[in-house]
């Protein structure tokens, strides 16, 4: 299963790093003007992890139709009011995630590729596990019709 899940990992890679090239040509960056000061956003879902602080500011930009747009993004830690950050809009001029970096895309095909590997090793140690019980108890099965016999003269009824 090795070389297929090597396969399956680098078909993951170029797919990823295609999308990657596309998000490239289809967003940008564009200079935004924090219009607040930074405040604290708790971030996390769930009881059992800690939750995360993190910056936030609302960020004011002019989108290709000449309309002032402005949303609540992730700040650094240290930017104030009036600084100048970088956001990634589309064609529209809606904010979108950064295109993923060549080195995301590696983890994700890495971890894509060791995910089919785990399963297919899963899914092989059932099917062994699977065809020697069947085994085990088909010999069981034998031993006890072979007990039953002990002391039989062959051939004989028995009374």
């Amino acid at each position: 299963m090795v070389p297929f899940a090597a396969a399956f990992g680098t078909a993951t890679y170029t797919s990823l790093n295609d999308q990657s090239r596309a998000d490239l040509l289809s967003r940008h960056a564009q200079s935004a003007v924090l219009i607040d000061d930074p405040h604290k956003v708790i971030v996390g879902d769930g009881a059992s992890r800690a939750p995360e602080i993190e910056d936030h500011a609302t960020v004011q930009w002019t989108a290709p139709d000449g309309t002032a747009r402005s949303t609540d993004v992730k700040t650094n830690v240290g930017t104030k009011r009036g600084d100048t950050v970088s956001v990634w809009v589309d064609p529209s001029g809606n904010v979108v995630e950064p295109p993923r970096s060549g080195l995301e895309n590696g983890a994700i095909a890495v971890s894509a590729a060791l995910a089919v590997w785990a399963i297919a090793a899963a899914v092989s140690f059932l099917i062994f596990c699977v065809v020697r019980w069947m085994d085990t108890r088909s010999r069981m099965h034998q031993w006890d019709r072979e007990w039953k016999d002990v002391g039989r003269t062959p051939g004989w009824p028995v009374s």
